[in-house]
């Protein structure tokens, strides 16, 4: 039987790969994580999520086989690992400036030589008994991306790119269009010369390109441009649609 691959290396195959949100509870991480998506996108920025929620999350993704990304709140280094040794497929890390400050977060989620991690006997390695096997793994099946969302970042994405270890770039499409002064204008000619220059400094550095396009239109543009794995809706948005559109369609009978 021919080895599945990681989320990580699916990513740097070129693969489009497409997402949920879940960020709600593990029950809705577990229920969407079941629908057919090629990964999950554990949202820990804005909600108050804390360490055992989310590693019940990390479970709930694992128990409906489908990888989890933890979107976290923060770049702090203790934090990244924690969240990789609970089983987490990959980090998204938000509000990313500079290329240093990348490199710090690679750092902190790769083992040596690429990175400062640490050995821990935690959950992703088998609570001790796997150790040696993921460690061996971990670099090239750990995924790290780094959110581009304001104008210094924009600034300086080309050095960002760059950074050795780094997986990933999702464009945090709000975000950036408050930055840049056109708030709720994702085709904004502005936008759109964004998308372009972080889309090429990508490809420059054989860095996969993700982002959230909310309509066709959007979508289209983005992949075009090289955007593969991309998240396509979130949890509270598509329970609210779902639940608007039934009692709609009860309310007629």
């Amino acid at each position: 039987m021919a080895r599945v691959l990681s989320f990580a290396e699916r990513l740097r195959s070129g693969e489009r790969l497409l997402a949920s949100s879940a960020s709600m509870s593990p029950v809705v991480a577990e229920l969407v994580g079941q629908c057919g998506f090629d990964w999950l996108f554990v949202d820990a920025e804005y909600l108050p999520q804390t360490g055992p929620i989310i590693q019940e999350m990390i479970r709930a993704a694992d128990s409906a086989n489908i990888a989890a990304v933890v979107r976290m709140n923060s770049d702090h280094e203790a934090e990244i690992r924690q969240t990789l040794d609970m089983g987490a497929a990959g980090v998204i890390i938000p509000l990313v400036k500079t290329a240093a400050q990348a490199r710090k977060i690679v750092a902190a989620a790769k083992y040596p030589p690429l990175g400062e991690r640490g050995m821990a006997g935690s959950r992703a390695q088998g609570y001790g008994a796997t150790t040696r096997d993921y460690i061996e793994r971990a670099n090239s099946e750990t995924a790290v991306i780094v959110m581009v969302e304001d104008v210094q970042g924009l600034s300086n994405v080309e050095d960002i790119a760059a950074v050795e270890g780094l997986d990933g770039i999702f464009v945090g499409t709000g975000d950036l269009s408050l930055s840049l002064g056109c708030l709720g204008e994702p085709m904004h000619d502005d936008m759109l010369a964004a998308f372009k220059r972080i889309a090429a400094a990508a490809r420059a550095n054989s860095v996969a390109l993700g982002g959230f396009p909310a309509s066709r239109e959007m979508y289209d543009f983005c992949y075009s441009e090289g955007f593969r794995f991309l998240l396509t809706g979130l949890d509270a948005g598509l329970l609210r649609t779902a639940a608007l559109n039934r009692l709609k369609e009860v309310s007629s009978w």
